[in-house]
This record gives structure tokens, sequence and C-alpha cells, in this order.
């Protein structure tokens, strides 16, 4: 019988204090055991160096950037210190259910040449911290794929599906791909596609096993944010590969984007760029309009959800 392959799981971390021990803690559950778990400390100002030393287990390494340097270099810094074949990112505020190694592995065994995602369960953060299901993302996108299916670049855009899958380190490493902060925002859906166009299929699971924390303010986006969304949505329409159907998604995605400039805008109160916004771009305005009814629908289920009232931000 063959020795499994080791996966290098790569959590950073950016004051996570409250949750890094949950998503650690699935980790070290996982029922596959050959793995080396590598947590990027972003340059915390919180207790989250705090709470990583009171784990001992001998495949846990902590690495430590002085100074926060963002979430990209911090999968970076994971990546050059991965020794596994495969890498199994997650997020310092996420979790995973107790056989998503298991499964993502048998499925790469199958896939040698591909990278492996699956459905993603969207929990809220309780008043404890802990995380109460809400929906899978694919019920949020009204999709039912099947058990597995292989996805073209196509679909990868249409149904938003940058999901964070298990893909090979070697091919990452020989065509020097690594997560680019200047596309912070969609530096996952330009760091997938790049796999595709690199020959990687991307097979894709019915097993909500990846568990995103939805913390009260994390579906909002700085104005910056967007800004580097768009300088990555012209990066990927650029790509001379893509099929003209693929392309045309992501002009519409583009399009999109460049309307929540005015969202963000108000939020963070920047009247004279809002204004600026709405004139140059009427579409943006109509694009608020739309986002309002879906937002409260959230904030509602969470309120439901967790017993805590919600107010907006």
């Amino acid at each position: 019988m063959s020795q499994p392959d080791l996966v290098s799981v790569i959590v950073p971390a950016y004051n996570v204090e409250p949750f890094i021990g949950q998503a650690v803690e699935s980790v070290l559950r996982q029922t596959y055991r050959e793995f080396e778990l590598l947590i990027v400390d972003d340059g915390s100002t919180d207790g989250t160096a705090g709470e990583l030393r009171k784990f001992r287990d001998p495949r846990l390494r902590v690495l430590t950037h002085a100074v926060n340097k963002g979430i990209c270099e911090a999968r970076n810094t994971g990546l050059r210190a991965a020794r596994g074949t495969w890498v199994a990112p997650l997020d310092g505020d996420d979790a995973w259910d107790v056989g998503r190694l298991t499964r993502l592995t048998d499925e790469a065994r199958r896939h040698p040449r591909a990278f492996i995602g699956s459905n993603v369960l969207f929990c809220f953060s309780g008043p404890r911290n802990e995380m109460v299901p809400w929906k899978t993302l694919f019920e949020d996108r009204g999709w039912d794929p099947g058990p597995i299916t292989r996805l073209s670049a196509r679909d990868l855009v249409r149904y938003g599906l940058d999901v964070k899958p298990l893909f090979p380190l070697e091919i990452v490493r020989s065509e020097g791909l690594s997560f680019s902060q200047e596309y912070w925002g969609h530096e996952w859906l330009v760091f997938l596609l790049q796999l595709i166009g690199l020959g990687l299929e991307f097979v894709l699971v019915d097993d909500p096993s990846y568990h995103y924390r939805l913390r009260p303010g994390s579906d909002s986006v700085s104005h910056s944010t967007i800004r580097n969304q768009l300088k990555g949505s012209t990066f990927l329409e650029r790509l001379p590969w893509l099929d003209d159907e693929t392309r045309s998604l992501l002009h519409d995605q583009t399009r999109a984007t460049r309307h929540r400039l005015l969202t963000t805008a108000l939020l963070e109160r920047r009247w004279g760029t809002a204004v600026h916004q709405a004139v140059c771009d009427p579409g943006s305005v109509g694009y608020l309009l739309t986002r309002v009814r879906p937002w409260l629908r959230r904030k509602r289920a969470a309120s439901d959800l967790t017993g805590e009232k919600t107010s907006p931000h």
C-alpha cells in the first residue's frame, strides 16, 4: 500500500484571536493524518500568537511576519515553506468538517492533474463565536451540479466558484504562481483561472466541508479593495486563451464591480467620490438599490439564527 501524500495546510492569520483556535482544531481533528499545518501570523497585534502557543502538535509550524503584509503575501509565505504534494488553504477565521481532507485527497488520487474544490457552508458567527450554519454556496447560487463535477473556466466565472481548493504544489512552483495583493478581492479567481490555463482540471464535489464564517461587517468591502478587484478583472479579460463567452462574463463582472464603487464610497463617507461615481456611472445607483433587499435578508437571517440584533453599517 502506497504512502499517503503529504498535504500542506496553509492558514494566514491576522488578528483572529477569537477564531484561530477553532480553525486549528478543525485541522488537527481531520481523519486524514498526513499533513503539516503552517500558520502564517501576518503581524497580528491582538492575542492570536498566544492562542497558537496553546497547541503542541508537532505537525504545526508558526511562521511570523514582523509587520502586516496582507493575506496574499501571508499565503505566499506559506507556499514557500510548504513541503507537501498538495496544498490545502484555510483562512484563520474559518473551519473544516472533520472529513474534508480525506474526501479531497481521494479525488486528487483519481485526478492528479486537477485541483479539487468543494461546496461551502456559510455560517454566521454566534454570540460565543460558535459557527451557526446558514446555507451552502450551491444553494446561494441556485445551482445543483451533482455529486462530482468537472468545471470549465466559464463555470468558474459564471457561478462565482472561487473556492479554496486542494491544489498541487509542484505545478504552482514550477510555473511561478503566487497570490497577488494587487488583485486582493479577486486573487482567488485570478489564481484558479491561471491553473485552468495551465491545463489543470477543476473538479468540484458537492460536500460543504469548508465552513466559511460570516462575521459582522464581513460583507463590507473597502473602496480600495474594489479598485483592486477591477485590476484583477482587467487582467483576466486579457488572458489570451479565454473563450469569448468567458471573456464576456468577466466583462459583465467588471462592470458590476465598478458599480460597487458608489456603495463603498457611501459607506466610507467619501461624499465627493460618491457624487462623482453616480454622475459618471449612473448604473451604480441602480446596482446599489438592487443590493439593499438581499443585504436586509442576510441581516435578518443572522439575527434569527444567532439571536443577536443587527444594525446597518
